[in-house]
């Protein structure tokens, strides 16, 4: 399919429309033979039905559309759904920009600014590398689920519903966020973050600087179960952990640097981890503490509280 490129109203058109309405609307394009993908965004297989829209306002002025967006909502074919949307719309071939937003999905809500910057429309065949998108965040609540139906390798995540403040940006691929605060509920990460290589999670390199994470020993098993039935360490013997510092890697092999404060003592670490699938996870590193309890984390009483300037290596 050759997909047009030609510029939008050259002979500069000026349309004014005081509404628009639409009820109950479907929209189908198929640029593929045989059936989409099951569960989970096709661009070149996109259905969507009950279509609803009221729109005020609007004007094409040159190459770019303005309109106040009332109400949208829409449902995809793969289960993606807009339940309600309202913004200051602009679009034109290199921006579409939505500012005072309010975006509902099947579980997450979403506000208030987000633009996507391109070339030309057709870079959004390729949107994980050619989209660069804009976005801030002010108390956002985001399901991981929502988002996995265009990056369907998050759903590997054992992540929850998400609150999130912070502004980021980039490609799919090439993210990056400042000032981001993120928890779960049961942790919270602050800090400036970078993420190459979505949506391919277990490839992804995650670059986190000026962080800071609150948890627990029981909130790291929801990320790394395999350490649960671990006899030699007792993660849940951490009541509160507090680190600040950075990490650096994949999530299965990564770098981390900074000072850990628990209930158990405090440590600084210069350290490096990997945590295979099905091989025991490994560690080396340097570790200071002075007082911390590594009797009750290892579950070696006889050790009790130990004061350490080490480099150590083990699993």
């Amino acid at each position: 399919m050759v997909i047009d490129t030609t510029a939008f109203n050259p002979d500069e058109w000026t349309v004014n429309m005081g509404s628009i309405k639409l009820d109950d609307c479907h929209f189908r394009f198929v640029n593929k033979e045989g059936k989409p993908y099951p569960n989970e965004f096709d661009p070149e297989y996109i259905e969507v039905s009950r279509l609803n829209a009221e729109i005020l306002d609007l004007r094409i002025v040159g190459d770019t559309l303005r309109a106040r967006m009332e109400h949208f909502s829409a449902l995809e074919r793969s289960g993606f759904e807009v339940k309600q949307m309202q913004s200051i719309v602009s679009v034109s071939p290199r921006a579409s920009i939505c500012r005072d937003l309010l975006l509902q999905t099947n579980n997450s809500t979403l506000g208030n600014y987000y633009a996507m910057h391109y070339e030309r429309f057709p870079d959004f065949t390729d949107y994980i590398r050619k989209v660069r998108m804009d976005a801030r965040l002010v108390n956002a609540k985001i399901d991981p689920k929502d988002i996995a139906y265009f990056a369907p390798q998050l759903r590997q995540l054992p992540v929850g519903i998400c609150k999130v403040s912070g502004k980021g940006g980039g490609t799919v691929d090439a993210l990056f966020a400042q000032n981001l605060d993120i928890t779960d509920g049961y942790s919270t990460v602050k800090g400036d973050l970078r993420i190459t290589g979505l949506p391919d999670v277990d490839v992804s390199i995650f670059d986190f600087q000026n962080g800071e994470i609150f948890t627990t020993g029981n909130s790291v098993l929801r990320y790394a179960p395999m350490l649960k039935d671990n006899p030699n360490i007792n993660l849940q013997a951490v009541d509160y952990a507090y680190f600040k510092g950075s990490f650096t890697g994949l999530l299965s092999d990564f770098a981390a640097k900074g000072t850990l404060t628990t209930n158990l003592g405090n440590i600084a670490a210069d350290m490096k981890m990997k945590l295979p699938e099905t091989a025991q996870p490994t560690y080396s590193g340097v570790f200071k503490s002075e007082g911390f309890d590594a009797g009750r984390f290892l579950n070696q009483p006889s050790l009790g509280k130990t004061t350490f300037d080490a480099e150590l290596e083990g699993a």
